[in-house]
């Protein structure tokens, strides 16, 4: 009996792995954030507002809106980007993408905006039809501000239309965890 429910289960999970379709690059997303820098009084809490529109099978365009602030201060950090993406499915539920963004950045808060550009690249890959996984490299870079985050996330899509998702971005002296949500069209 045991085996049985274990082959019918194995099998459930399998049929769920060869249904699962490619992502979508079609979706809104918005989350809070909260930015742990290790040190004490220096923890950033905030909105992610993220966006992606497919142009075709491989080319896209997004943008990354980010807005924290400093333990409820006056202090704030901002980066915004807008740019153009390359995406190619290397499965049916799987594909390696790359970005290119114009950026603007305030790092300190204090209407001190400086232009960058911001490169990342990664794998999207459907574990299952609800269950989406990310895994990532951003590199962001103006004239005094540079910084490499490693970003690894999840979505589990309720509906078709709505997911909800999680992703970690890690650079040397900081750790960013977001929650959110996410809607396709």
């Amino acid at each position: 009996m045991k085996k049985i429910v274990l082959i019918g289960i194995l099998l459930v999970i399998f049929s769920s792995f060869i249904r699962a379709d490619a992502q979508d690059y079609n979706f809104i997303e918005f989350g809070f954030t909260s930015i742990n820098t290790g040190r004490e009084q220096t923890n950033f809490n905030g909105v992610d507002l993220r966006w992606r529109y497919s142009l075709g099978e491989a080319f896209y365009v997004g943008g990354d809106s980010f807005r924290a602030d400093l333990n409820d201060s006056i202090e704030k950090k901002e980066i915004n980007t807008i740019g153009l993406g390359y995406r190619f499915n290397i499965s049916s539920r799987s594909s390696i993408f790359t970005k290119l963004d114009v950026v603007v950045v305030d790092p300190k808060g204090h209407n001190n905006h400086e232009h960058g550009v911001e490169l990342s690249g990664g794998i999207r890959s459907n574990l299952t039809t609800r269950l989406e996984l990310v895994a990532g490299i951003k590199h962001l870079e103006t004239d005094s501000y540079k910084m490499t985050r490693f970003v690894a996330g999840a979505a589990y899509q309720v509906n078709k239309k709505y997911s909800v998702y999680s992703d970690v971005q890690a650079e040397s002296d900081s750790t960013r965890f977001t929650i959110g949500a996410r809607y396709s069209f």
